[in-house]
C-alpha cells in the first residue's frame, strides 16, 4: 500500500501527460482494494471517486471501467448486489478500452453479482464467457474463479452434486490464487449437504488464510458460517460468539446486507435458547420491516419474524408475516435448508392453532421432498448427511403424533423421516480413473500402516492416509452420478403393511425411536401394535457405550489376564441392556416367534443376539420397517444358476455362490473351502481374493461369502474395509451393479457396526451393501475367534443350502457356538427356496 501511495505521488504533477494521468488513475483504482479491506466501504468508494476524476472524457474510459469493476465488487461484498449489477451493466460502454484480462474480470464480477441477485441465466452467460476468454488467453487465475463460481451457481440451483464437482475441479487446479473465498464457498456447499466435519475443517482453513491475507470481509463471512454450523450442532454458545463477531465486522465496514444476516442468525439463536422472547420478537419484526437488499433475505426475515411471534404466542402476527409478499412467495432460488426452515415455521403455526391435520400434512409433504432431494444425491455420504436438515421437523412430527395418542400416527411420523437413503434408487459408484488411483494409494498406505504399526513412518503414513481419505471423498462427491430413474419405493410403508407382513412371516417387529430424552418402542405382533415408553435416552446411551467399548477392547486384543474381566463386564452390559429394552421386546414367550428390530441411533451397533431374552429367537436387524417390508414382499429374483426365477412348474435351483478368503486369518481358506463344498454344484472359490473379485461378486446375483479381516472406521465409516490380498476394499467401493447379490455373509469382526447420522441414517459396511441393493447380510458387531467363526459359518451354510432362511439358519448354527451370537442378519431374512 505504501508503494502505491509513492507511485501515485510521483505521477501527481501539473505537467503530467495523458498516459501518466491514466497510469495514476489505474494505480488509484488498485489502491481502493487495500483501502476497502482496512477501512471499509465508504473510504474505498471515495478513493474510486478520486480515480474517476483524474481523466475526463473518452480518454478516461480505461480508468472508469476498472473503477466500475472495483466499485461493483465492493458494493456486492457489502451486500448490495443490485447496485453492483447496475454498475457493471453501465460499464459496458467502456469495456472496449480494457485489455482482454480486464474484460474477463468484468464478466467474472458481473456473473458473480448476477449470481447473488439470483439471475442465474445471466450469471451463467457471464461466467461461461469469462471462462472461455480466460482459457483462450491462459488467464489461469480468472479461469479458476469462473469455474468455481459456476459451482456456486449450481449450488443456488439446488444441484449439490454439480456444485461439488465444479468446485472440486477448480480446487484441483495448481494456479496460485488466494483460496480463502473458494474454501468458504466450498464449505457452504458441504454445510448445505450436511457434511459438517469436512465443512468445519474447510472453514478453519479459510479463516486462517483470510486472517493471514488481511481479508477482513471474508473473516466476517467465515465466522458467520461457523456460527451457522454451530447452530446445527446445537452449540449455541459458540454460535452466538461467532455471529456477534461477524456482526461487528460487518457493521464497521458498512456491509449492511451481511450485518442483517448476522443479526437474523443471532435472533434465531436466542429463539432456540428460549431467551428474551418478547425482545427477540420486537427486534425480528423491526429487522424484517426494513428494506432488505435481496428477496432471499427479505423472505428469511419474514420467516424469522413469524417464528419469533409464535414464540410469544402471537399467532395472528405470525400468520401476518407468513402471508406478506416476502413471506408467502419465497424466491425460486432459496437453499433447500431455507425452504425446510420455512416449512417448519408454517407447520408450527398450524399446530399452534389446533389444526394438527394441516401441520402433519405439511410435514408429510416436506419429508417426501427431503427424500426426493436425498435421491438426487449421487453418493451415500451426501444422501445420509442431507437428512440432518430434517431433524427439527421430525421432532415436531413426533410431538403431534404422540399428542394424538395414535400408534399408527406415531409409527408414520417416525418412519417417514427414517433411513430414506435406504428406500431410494441404489447408489451406483462411478468408474473413474482418478478415483481408482486414489483408492489404490489409500489401499497401499493402509496396508503399510497395518504391517508396520510401530514403525518410524507411522506419523507420515497416518497423515497420508487422512489426506487420501479426504481426496477420495472429495472426488467421489465430484464425479458420482445419481440414478435419475423415478423410484416407486420412495414413500414409507404404513403400520398396516407392517402388521400384514409380520403376520405372514410369524414375527414380531419392534421399532425403536428416541424423542425428547426418551427411548420409545412400537411393537407389532399378534393382533395389534403397541407403543411403549422404554427408558431414559441417557441411561440407554450409557450402557450402549460401555458395551461398545468392551467389544472394541476385545477386538484390539486385550492381554489374556484382562480378557476374563472384559468378558464379565460385557456379559453384565448385555444383561443391563436386555433389562432396559425388554419393555419394547415384550412378546408371548410361549411363541418364541421371530423378531425384527428397527433400531434407533442409540442401538445401531448392539449385538442383539447376545441379549439373554433373545436366546433361541431368529433375529433380523433392519434400517427401517419400509426396507424390511419391501425386501420381504419382493418376488424372488432370477438368481439361480440358470438365471430362472422359480414357478409352480419350475422348482427353484440353488443360486450361484462365491466364497472368498482374505489374508492373515489362519482359518479363512479352510472356511471358504467348507462353504463352497456345502452348496450343490459347488461355488466360485477365491482362496486369495482381490478387491476386484469381491466387487465383481457383489455385482452378480446369488450368495457371497467373505472370510477376511474387517475394520470399522468410526470417524469415516465409508472407509470401513474388508482386507483382501491386494489390500483393503472400502465400503464406498462396493458396487452392486444392476443385479446385486441377494445375500452377503461377512465373516469378519465388527463389520456389522454402524455410525448413525440424524434421520437414523447409518453408514458402514453393512449399510453400504444395503444401499447397493443387497437384501440380506450376515455380519458381526464384535470379535469372533477364527476357529469359532469357521465352525459357525460352516453350520450356517449347511442350513442355508438346505433351504432354511438366513435368520433361522444363523440361530441354529449358533447353538453349539455361543460366540457366534455376535453375528446377526441385517436388512431382511433370505432363502433361496
Amino acid at each position: 500500500m505504501r508503494l502505491l501511495h509513492r507511485a501515485i505521488a510521483l505521477l501527481d504533477r501539473p505537467d503530467a501527460t495523458l498516459q501518466e494521468r491514466v497510469m495514476r488513475g489505474r494505480a488509484t483504482v488498485t489502491l481502493a482494494y487495500p483501502t476497502f479491506e482496512r477501512h471499509g466501504l465508504g473510504r474505498a468508494l471515495a478513493v474510486l471517486d478520486a480515480a474517476e476524476g483524474l481523466v475526463q472524457g473518452p480518454d478516461g474510459a480505461p480508468v472508469r471501467a476498472l473503477a466500475s469493476v472495483q466499485r461493483a465488487g465492493f458494493l456486492g461484498r457489502s451486500g448490495d448486489w443490485a447496485a453492483a449489477v447496475e454498475i457493471l451493466l453501465a460499464a459496458e460502454r467502456d469495456t472496449d478500452a480494457l485489455t482482454a484480462r480486464e474484460r474477463g474480470a468484468v464478466l467474472l464480477n458481473r456473473g458473480l453479482a448476477r449470481l447473488y441477485r439470483h439471475d442465474l441465466t445471466g450469471s451463467q452467460h457471464d461466467l461461461e464467457a469469462s471462462l472461455a476468454l480466460s482459457a483462450a488467453h491462459s488467464f489461469e487465475d480468472l479461469a479458476f474463479k469462473a469455474q468455481h463460481n459456476l459451482g456456486c451457481l449450481e449450488f443456488l440451483r439446488g444441484d449439490l452434486p454439480a456444485a461439488l464437482r465444479l468446485m472440486a475441479e477448480a480446487d484441483a487446479a495448481t494456479v496460485a490464487v488466494s483460496r480463502a473465498t473458494a474454501k468458504l464457498d466450498y464449505a457452504r456447499v458441504l454445510l448445505e449437504a450436511g457434511l459438517l466435519d469436512r465443512a468445519a475443517a474447510l472453514l478453519d482453513e479459510a479463516l486462517e488464510l483470510a486472517r493471514t491475507s488481511g481479508l477482513r470481509q471474508e473473516v466476517g463471512e467465515i465466522q458467520l458460517d461457523q456460527a451457522r454450523l454451530a447452530v446445527i450442532r446445537a452449540d449455541y454458545g459458540t454460535a452466538r460468539t461467532r455471529a456477534a463477531s461477524a456482526r461487528r465486522t460487518f457493521g464497521a465496514r458498512a456491509a449492511t446486507g451481511w450485518r442483517v444476516q448476522a443479526e437474523m442468525l443471532l435472533l434465531e439463536i436466542e429463539l432456540a435458547l428460549g431467551r428474551r422472547r418478547a425482545a427477540v420478537a420486537r427486534s425480528a419484526a423491526e429487522l424484517a420491516s426494513q428494506p432488505l437488499p435481496s428477496a432471499a433475505l427479505a423472505h428469511q426475515g419474514a420467516v424469522v419474524a413469524a417464528e419469533a411471534a409464535l414464540a410469544v404466542g402471537d399467532r395472528a402476527e405470525a400468520a401476518r408475516w407468513l402471508s406478506t409478499p416476502m413471506g408467502s412467495l419465497p424466491p425460486r432460488h432459496l437453499t433447500f435448508s431455507a425452504h425446510l426452515h420455512a416449512d417448519l415455521v408454517r407447520a408450527r403455526l398450524a399446530a399452534s392453532t389446533g389444526d394438527a391435520p394441516a401441520a402433519t400434512g405439511r410435514l408429510r409433504a416436506t419429508a417426501q421432498r427431503l427424500a426426493e432431494q436425498q435421491a438426487r444425491q449421487p453418493s451415500l455420504d451426501t444422501r445420509t448427511a442431507l437428512a440432518l436438515h430434517g431433524s427439527p421437523l421430525a421432532e415436531l412430527d413426533l410431538d403431534l403424533a404422540l399428542r394424538s395418542g395414535s400408534v399408527a400416527a406415531t409409527f408414520a411420523a417416525a418412519e417417514r423421516w427414517r433411513a430414506a437413503s435406504q428406500r431410494v434408487a441404489p447408489v451406483r459408484p462411478p468408474h473413474d480413473g482418478e478415483l481408482a488411483t486414489l483408492s489404490g494409494r489409500l489401499r497401499q498406505t493402509r496396508s503399510e500402516l497395518r504391517e508396520h504399526p510401530d514403525g518410524q513412518d507411522v506419523t507420515r503414513l497416518t497423515a497420508e492416509m487422512a489426506r487420501l481419505e479426504h481426496a477420495v471423498a472429495r472426488r467421489g462427491w465430484a464425479i458420482a452420478q445419481a440414478d435419475s430413474t423415478p423410484d416407486p419405493t420412495l414413500r414409507p410403508v404404513r403400520l398396516s403393511a407392517v402388521e400384514r407382513v409380520a403376520a405372514q412371516a410369524d414375527c414380531d417387529v419392534v421399532t425403536f425411536l428416541t424423542h425428547r430424552g426418551r427411548l420409545l418402542a412400537i411393537r407389532t405382533g399378534g393382533s395389534r401394535s403397541e407403543l411403549f415408553d422404554v427408558a431414559s435416552q441417557a441411561d440407554v446411551a450409557a450402557v450402549a457405550r460401555r458395551v461398545t467399548a468392551d467389544l472394541a477392547a476385545l477386538g484390539r486384543g486385550v492381554p489374556e489376564s484382562l480378557r476374563a474381566v472384559v468378558q464379565r463386564s460385557l456379559r453384565r452390559g448385555f444383561g443391563e441392556l436386555d433389562a432396559i429394552v425388554s419393555a419394547g421386546l415384550r412378546t408371548d414367550r410361549s411363541r418364541r416367534s421371530r423378531l425384527v428390530v428397527v433400531p434407533s441411533q442409540l442401538l445401531a451397533s448392539v449385538p442383539w443376539r447376545q441379549l439373554p431374552s433373545l436366546a433361541g429367537r431368529p433375529v433380523v436387524v433392519t434400517p427401517s420397517a419400509t426396507f424390511w417390508v419391501r425386501a420381504t414382499d419382493r418376488p424372488p429374483r432370477a438368481e439361480s444358476a440358470a438365471g430362472l426365477s422359480p414357478s409352480p412348474t419350475r422348482p427353484p435351483t440353488p443360486p450361484p455362490v462365491s466364497a472368498l478368503a482374505g489374508p492373515g486369518l489362519s482359518r479363512a481358506v479352510s472356511e471358504a473351502r467348507s462353504v463352497a463344498a456345502l452348496w450343490p454344484g459347488g461355488a466360485r472359490l477365491a482362496e486369495s481374493a482381490t478387491a476386484a473379485e469381491l466387487v465383481r461378486a457383489l455385482g452378480s446375483p446369488g450368495v457371497v461369502h467373505v472370510a477376511a479381516h474387517g475394520t470399522h472406521h468410526e470417524q469415516s465409516p465409508l472407509f470401513s474395509a474388508i482386507t483382501l490380498a491386494d489390500g483393503p476394499v472400502f465400503a464406498y467401493e462396493f458396487d452392486g451393479g444392476r443385479s446385486p447379490a441377494s445375500h452377503v455373509v461377512l465373516s469378519a469382526c465388527e463389520v456389522g457396526r454402524a455410525v448413525v447420522r440424524p434421520g437414523e441414517e447409518a453408514l458402514g459396511l453393512t449399510a453400504s451393501l444395503l444401499a447397493q441393493g443387497v437384501d440380506s447380510i450376515v455380519a458381526a458387531v464384535g470379535p469372533v475367534r477364527d476357529e469359532q467363526a469357521e465352525r459357525a459359518m460352516t453350520a450356517y451354510h449347511r442350513e442355508l443350502a438346505s433351504g432354511t432362511d438366513a435368520a433361522l439358519a444363523l440361530e441354529r448354527a449358533s447353538a453349539a457356538t455361543p460366540e457366534a451370537r455376535m453375528f446377526c442378519t441385517y436388512g431382511a431374512s433370505w432363502s433361496w427356496r
